[in-house]
């Protein structure tokens, strides 16, 4: 991969190839945006979790050559779950409990609203 800066706001990123020893940090103070996760980890429930909306990953390629990356929107969330693995951390771990369900009700009950509405009536804050 060149060296240089990537940029990810959709699904697919630029990076190629291993990143060694990476660390993430927010990278725009757009706040933060709760939706529910889930985890192969634990599976059978899910949960609100807020992150932050964009992230900076900066880290060294296969050669040892330092790489910044931005992600946006779902690269981002999914780039902070996989972090908080890297550092022993579950989504249970960052969850908004009164939002922590089985995959069955949330299916059934939340999957197609807002995450402003399941915590209107389950009495979480809506970050």
């Amino acid at each position: 991969m060149p060296s240089g800066a990537g940029t990810s706001t959709g699904l697919t990123s630029t990076v190629k190839g291993s990143s060694v020893r990476p660390r993430s940090s927010r990278s725009a103070p757009d706040g933060t945006a709760a939706f529910y996760e889930g985890c192969l980890s634990v599976p059978g429930l899910a949960g609100v979790v807020a992150r932050h909306r964009a992230v900076r990953v900066d880290a060294l390629d296969e050669h040892g050559e330092p790489q910044s990356l931005t992600l946006e929107g779902w690269p981002a969330r999914i780039a902070q779950h996989e972090f908080d693995h890297l550092h022993g951390v579950l989504y249970l771990d960052r969850v908004l409990t009164r939002s922590l369900s089985t995959v069955d009700n949330y299916l059934e009950r939340w999957a197609r609203q807002p995450t402003a509405a399941a915590a209107a009536a389950l009495g979480f804050p809506a970050v």
